[in-house]
């Protein structure tokens, strides 16, 4: 009976042993659950422009550094000011007002502006630039021009003759020692009591470092065989003098010996005597 009582007791331990594992690993996974949502939410929102946010009085004037930090139709106002200063979210189409309140009726302004380091996006340091644009009405290929200034940060003023529903068309004309960093033509639909704003980059391309060359000379020789000079091209000419000819040695001629023959005996002698005796009386012969 004990023995029962005993497995039963520490069956009954181990079991609520298990739960507390299993409750324990359930309420991990519930809090990296809940952390991971967290940290995508906010990461989410720490990039305003691309959240479609129709209510803009919960970021207007808040304060920025940069047009990513404001909703997708504001803008970290005011432009050109210094990289440590904050500004203020504001209505792109209509920065100067404070309560950033649209302004009435249908529309669209174009901006140009100077994208230095060409990322599509306008930057606090990137001054507006005068441009010449033409657009169009639903199609109609009947094109209007527009003009921007950079003395107005870019913009050149409202246009108020469209009606909600219209489809607009926005070419760039090309400037020579220019390229646009955006896409050269824009389409937009206007909405009621919006006024929309197409904003374009452009900027003077960087001048490509020069790549230096490195010349090679060849040299060839030419053999002038009436002369027997050479003549070095691409260099000046210097002349090499003729090769002296040596005389031939003059042959020494061999002197001719006399082989005297050795006495042969008493012939010998009496031949000898008598050649004597004939060259002494005829005076005509070389004595040996």
């Amino acid at each position: 009976m004990k023995s029962q009582k005993k497995s039963f007791s520490s069956s009954h331990s181990s079991a609520q042993k298990r739960f507390k594992e299993y409750l324990t690993l359930l309420l991990i996974v519930f809090l990296s659950f809940v952390t991971a949502l967290a940290v995508f939410f906010l990461d989410a929102t720490k990039d305003l422009r691309n959240r479609a946010v129709d209510d803009v009085s919960m970021v207007c004037n808040r304060q920025c550094s940069e047009n990513r930090e404001c909703l997708s139709n504001m803008v970290c106002w005011p432009y050109g000011r210094p990289s440590d200063q904050k500004g203020l979210c504001r209505l792109d189409s209509n920065p100067n007002n404070e309560k950033c309140e649209q302004r009435k009726g249908v529309g669209f302004i174009i901006q140009v502006y100077e994208d230095k380091n060409a990322d599509g996006i306008r930057n606090n340091n990137e001054q507006g630039q005068s441009w010449e644009f033409q657009w169009d009405k639903n199609e109609d290929e009947y094109w209007r021009q527009y003009i921007t200034y950079a003395e107005k940060n870019g913009e050149g003023g409202r246009v108020s003759d469209v009606a909600p529903g219209d489809r607009i068309r926005i070419r760039v004309k090309e400037k020579g020692g220019w390229e646009v960093t955006t896409p050269k033509e824009m389409k937009s639909v206007m909405a009621d009591e919006t006024t929309k704003v197409s904003y374009f980059g452009v900027r003077v391309p960087p001048v490509p470092s020069p790549t230096v060359k490195k010349s090679t000379t060849v040299t060839k020789t030419v053999v002038d065989t009436s002369t027997t000079q050479y003549r070095m091209l691409g260099s000046k000419a210097s002349p090499t003098p003729s090769p002296s000819l040596s005389p031939s040695p003059v042959p020494t001629p061999t002197p001719t010996m006399e082989v005297r023959q050795q006495s042969g005996g008493f012939l010998w002698w009496l031949r000898m005597f008598f050649r004597r005796l004939y060259c002494s009386v005829t005076k005509t012969c070389t004595e040996y």
